[in-house]
């Protein structure tokens, strides 16, 4: 709809490639419809538990994301270590851990953006329908919490052979390549604009590239067990992994509610 609230399909689709954009795609329309964005934005805080390296075929992690392969918003990666006592360096070091949030991949925010949330047709020229979705819903202001769940399906992986040795899994390149923004983020803010909150900038592309594929031939059985699905004995007993992830999703809730 328009910035005015009025719904104008002629007005809004004016100008653009009607087949990147068709007035009559629901799920695009409740990603940038301001009768959907408005009730999103009422919120003081809006949270998204997304299934990191691609465990997930029912809600993919770019769609649990909302990631574009070409999106530069800037995505600020938060210092878990302030939340839940596991930092960036400390999971490298560790990947095995068995802390309770050593499944916590990453935790990125983004700011609420009204110029997009607002913006005319303009705006929508050259842009594909699925990065206006992503920017759409990023423009919102977001938690989001990266979930690694691959250890956690109780069905055996195997990893991919590699013809030039030991290769880096793909959370080790995660890691290093969180490093070296954050590097590049604390020689650039100086210290009256620096946020303890923040280690590193990174953008939706960077998420999309390196958060989303596998490094393992796996069972994609992550979306039950990251919402621990125990609807039956058997989910139950597949899901059980799953319940720690769902434990911090609680203590979160209550800690923001009670904050």
């Amino acid at each position: 709809g328009n910035s005015d609230g009025n719904s104008n399909d002629s007005e809004m689709f004016k100008d653009q490639d009607q087949s990147h954009h068709p007035s009559n795609d629901l799920i695009y329309r409740m990603s940038v419809d301001d009768g959907f964005l408005m009730p999103l934005l009422a919120f003081e805080k809006r949270v998204a538990y997304v299934n990191a390296f691609g465990t997930d075929f029912q809600v993919p992690t770019s769609t649990a994301a909302f990631l574009d392969d070409t999106s530069t918003v800037p995505h600020y990666v938060l210092n878990t270590n302030i939340n839940t006592g596991t930092s960036t360096s400390d999971t490298k070091k560790n990947d095995s851990s068995s802390s309770s949030s050593s499944f916590v991949t990453a935790v990125v925010t983004t700011q609420t953006d009204y110029n997009v949330i607002n913006a005319k047709k303009d705006w929508y020229k050259g842009k594909t329908s699925h990065l206006i979705m992503s920017n759409k819903l990023d423009a919102l202001g977001w938690d989001k919490v990266f979930i690694d769940t691959r250890d956690k399906i109780p069905v055996p992986s195997f990893s991919f052979p590699s013809l030039f040795g030991e290769k880096k899994t793909h959370k080790q390149v995660w890691n290093d390549f969180v490093e070296s923004k954050a590097a590049k983020y604390e020689k650039n803010s100086s210290s009256s604009e620096h946020d303890e909150r923040i280690v590193a900038v990174v953008e939706s592309k960077d998420l999309y590239q390196l958060l989303t594929s596998n490094d393992r031939l796996q069972f994609p059985g992550g979306h039950a067990v990251l919402v621990a699905n125990s609807k039956n004995q058997g989910y139950e007993n597949f899901t059980s992994e799953g319940r720690p992830v769902m434990d911090k999703l609680a203590r979160d809730l209550i800690q923001h509610l009670l904050n």
